[in-house]
């Protein structure tokens, strides 16, 4: 009998993967912030399942003061918790920026790298509950990460909104917004950036009204209450090839993010004149 799969009369037992560490993955960011003037460790309020608390994570980067307003972008990651790259895209991303804090003057980034917490440690898309929170949270949802998430949003007066996932239908880099003047001045160049480290042709952002009906009504986990607000925040959504190794999905996100962060600021400087 195989030592992997326990038959029953009744039914077929298969033995669940090992549990992945949230611990591990946040140690780099936690001793970052120990250590960093630019860096605090602020977590969401906890939450309760099986008997066991979690925590969505959060951390704030404050960027050095240039001159301009501060611009206030919050940073998602690991929605799906069988897709790593995202969670730790952000917290590459967040090591880089304290070794070159120049790249992010003027920028508050609020960052959630592990939305998914019990999905990360189970290796599953969905949550432990069964939830698949890339689609739940649009149904006004009741779970716990996605109340904790959506709270944040009504507080928080971001100026834009970028979440990474993984397409597992798609060969390319692939990147979405309503606007099609974002598109064309910011989320381009960085899609054009993160298609180079995948090796292959990236593809043009999708924009107008075509991007903006798949991109609502298919997903959009925390941003429904963000529209309520006045002015409403931008919306970005990042997706890496599900099938790429792991590690280049890291870069190309992380890359994609280094060159978002360094055209918005352009774009903010010459908006008036678009």
């Amino acid at each position: 009998m195989s030592s992997s799969i326990l038959k029953s009369r009744h039914k077929v037992v298969v033995p669940t993967r090992p549990l992945r560490s949230l611990a591990d993955a946040l140690v780099p960011l936690e001793q970052l912030a120990k250590t960093s003037e630019s860096l605090l460790a602020q977590p969401l309020g906890g939450f309760t399942v099986d008997g066991q608390t979690y925590t969505v994570p959060r951390y704030v980067f404050i960027g050095p003061k240039g001159g301009g307003d501060p611009i206030r972008l919050g940073l998602f990651g690991g929605i799906h918790g069988d897709v790593a790259a995202g969670v730790h895209a952000l917290s590459g991303l967040l090591a880089w920026l304290h070794i070159n804090p120049e790249l992010a003057t003027d920028y508050y980034l609020f960052v959630y790298p592990l939305c998914n917490p019990t999905g990360y440690e189970d290796r599953s898309q969905h949550s432990r509950s069964g939830k698949d929170l890339d689609r739940e949270s649009w149904s006004e949802s009741k779970e716990p990460e996605l109340q904790l998430l959506q709270a944040e949003l009504s507080r928080q007066p971001f100026h834009g909104l970028v979440e990474l996932h993984a397409q597992k239908n798609s060969p390319e880099f692939l990147g979405y917004t309503s606007s099609s003047t974002l598109a064309q001045h910011v989320l381009e160049p960085a899609i054009s950036a993160a298609g180079h480290v995948l090796g292959q042709q990236s593809h043009r952002p999708a924009n107008s009204k075509l991007s903006a009906g798949k991109i609502v009504n298919r997903t959009k986990p925390y941003w429904r209450l963000a529209r309520t607000k006045s002015p409403a925040p931008f919306e970005i959504r990042l997706e890496v090839p599900y099938l790429v190794e792991p590690q280049l999905q890291q870069e190309a996100f992380t890359v994609g993010l280094l060159t978002f962060l360094a055209e918005y600021k352009i774009f903010m400087a010459f908006a008036p004149n678009l």
